[in-house]
């Protein structure tokens, strides 16, 4: 399930940086982009919003950054992405400056 994933990612990224006594950054993440599915979208965008906050807030400081992987990409180019078909971004881009919610 989608939070599990998310709430291992923080644990591993403590237990990588405890262990290796390092930074870490969150370099490719992406969510599934379907126009005719708004629901979606906002899942997305809260699950973006969550990875970002929770770097933030729950690994002491050792994640310094969250980057989207090709969010530019179009849905029929990847499905990845975080923009419409014209090129427009979808709401998941929001996340980046709404992860405080």
């Amino acid at each position: 399930d989608e939070d599990q994933v998310i709430t291992d990612c923080i644990a591993n990224i403590r237990h990588v940086s405890s262990k290796y006594d390092c930074d870490v950054m969150i370099v490719e993440t992406g969510f599934y982009v379907d126009e005719n599915d708004p629901a979606r979208l906002e899942k997305g965008r809260s699950q973006l919003a969550r990875v970002i906050r929770e770097s933030i807030s729950n690994t002491g400081g050792r994640c310094k950054g969250v980057f989207y992987w090709e969010p530019e990409c179009k849905p029929s180019q990847y499905q990845l992405g975080a923009f419409k078909e014209d090129g427009s971004p979808t709401v998941i881009m929001d996340a980046f400056s709404d992860w405080s919610e």
